[in-house]
């Protein structure tokens, strides 16, 4: 690549650089090369960063010149311990999202003569030293964890780090090995490491051994929260509604799509869920004194019907009418996402090619036939 080319990249670079490690480069840029570190000279500008895959000794070169940047924002994705720990102390970051982290890789590199659950002790041990508390002073005020395959410890650990922390998102802290699964309680414990700052919560889906939502009542500054709707209604309504008696809770985000950001079955808000809904709205409508909790969000973006299917699911933001108009009753501010489509438009689709297309609720109730549109 000559030299017209590199400063073409890098005016193009100046806000966000995306560097890839692999065992086997693609065809990119920023593979390794001779040009990587040159590349990455030119781009002191760079705010955001992305480190996508697995750094080892010879990129030690190309991670020193990254420190030099004034990032407000860093994303390591797939990233072992090891590589966390040298963006710890980068003064001036924000905001870090951590994707994937590899414990089980950190701990490979312990002596194999140990046991998984003896390296995962070592390791811990290794990092508690390495970060005591005299050095739980970084600046960063927002942390995003995201898929990590880690022990409730080192996700705590982490937790640690930043001395004022106002936005936290959670997605899908599991583990492959039983000493990687949490229990209810250590869940909520996390909620207690900073109490007094979070202004921004966001849990992707509770782990699969957290039964229930914790308790967000004592976090006083707490304005936001987001959950999977899934979760959230494994309690019941008035015990919903208890546990999101923050003071200062005004938004709450509930995520029909089970937080897979995707599209989803349209059967995820059915009449149960409708049930759920109004119940827990008619709650906190009652629970004045408790509550200035008046806005809720409803994510929901199912998938469009199958042209050429007999019995089809009805449109399926009908029920969510309905939950608007009970919550604007209750004094409730109630939105949804867009629908997709108009009630006409899913149902000529869903009848398409069909000389007569029945369509069913998710309660195996006919709401009505249609003739087949050509």
């Amino acid at each position: 690549m000559n030299e017209v080319d590199i400063d073409v990249v890098v005016r193009g670079c100046s806000e966000e650089l995306f560097y890839v490690s692999t065992d086997s480069p693609p065809d990119d840029l920023l593979s390794d090369g001779l040009l990587t570190v040159e590349f990455v000279q030119r781009c002191q500008k760079t705010r955001k960063l992305t480190l996508d895959g697995r750094f080892g000794p010879n990129h030690s070169v190309l991670l020193q010149e990254v420190l030099n940047f004034r990032l407000r924002h860093l994303r390591l994705n797939l990233g072992s311990i090891n590589t966390i720990l040298v963006f710890y102390g980068l003064p001036g970051t924000e905001k870090l999202s951590i994707s994937g982290l590899s414990w089980e890789e950190s701990c490979n590199d312990c002596d194999k003569g140990f046991s998984m659950h003896e390296r995962m002790k070592i390791v811990l041990q290794d990092l508690n030293r390495t970060l005591p508390p005299s050095k739980w002073h970084t600046g960063r005020t927002t942390l995003h964890l995201s898929r990590p395959n880690a022990p409730p410890a080192v996700i705590r650990c982490l937790l640690l780090w930043p001395a004022l922390l106002e936005e936290l998102q959670l997605d899908c802290l599991t583990g492959l090995f039983p000493e990687m699964r949490w229990t209810t309680a250590e869940f909520e414990s996390l909620f207690r490491i900073h109490p007094n700052s979070p202004k921004k919560i966001h849990i992707n889906k509770l782990p699969c051994t957290a039964k229930y939502i914790p308790d967000f009542w004592s976090l006083p500054h707490l304005e936001h929260l987001q959950l999977v709707a899934h979760d959230i209604s494994k309690d019941s309504p008035l015990n919903a509604v208890r546990k999101l008696a923050a003071p200062n809770l005004r938004r709450l985000t509930m995520d029909y799509g089970f937080g897979l950001g995707a599209n989803v079955n349209p059967a995820l808000f059915g009449s149960c869920h409708l049930r759920w809904l109004k119940e827990f709205i008619s709650m906190l409508a009652s629970e004045l004194q408790m509550h200035i909790l008046r806005r809720i969000r409803i994510l929901y973006t199912p998938d469009p019907p199958t042209p050429g299917k007999g019995a089809l699911t009805a449109w399926p933001w009908r029920r969510l009418d309905e939950a608007i108009k009970a919550a604007s009753f209750c004094g409730i501010y109630l939105t949804c996402s867009k629908p997709t489509l108009t009630k006409q438009q899913w149902e000529m689709i869903a009848a398409m090619g069909i000389p007569r297309a029945r369509v069913f609720d998710e309660d195996d109730e006919l709401i009505l036939e249609t003739e087949s549109q050509k």
